[in-house]
């Protein structure tokens, strides 16, 4: 018995100059939520997700509630 594997759709990588536009057309509040979720490896889901009540400045935490996988933590 063979099992195939699933197939994957290969993700697009975004070149240094199409980053460099994305960065210069994107608006103040654009850019934070990019520096977020680049400087911290959010998916767009744990970002979308995340409240203010999710961030502890005073202790530089941040707590996503729902994971990759649906987990908690």
């Amino acid at each position: 018995m063979k099992i195939k594997s699933p197939k994957y759709e290969e993700r697009k990588i975004f070149s240094p100059e199409e980053i460099k536009k994305l960065y210069e057309k994107s608006s103040p509040l654009q850019l934070i939520i990019l520096h977020l979720c680049y400087g911290c490896g959010l998916r767009r889901n744990e970002a979308s997700e995340l409240n203010i009540k999710d961030i502890d400045l005073e202790n530089c935490l941040m707590y996503i509630k729902k994971g990759k996988g649906k987990n908690e933590g």
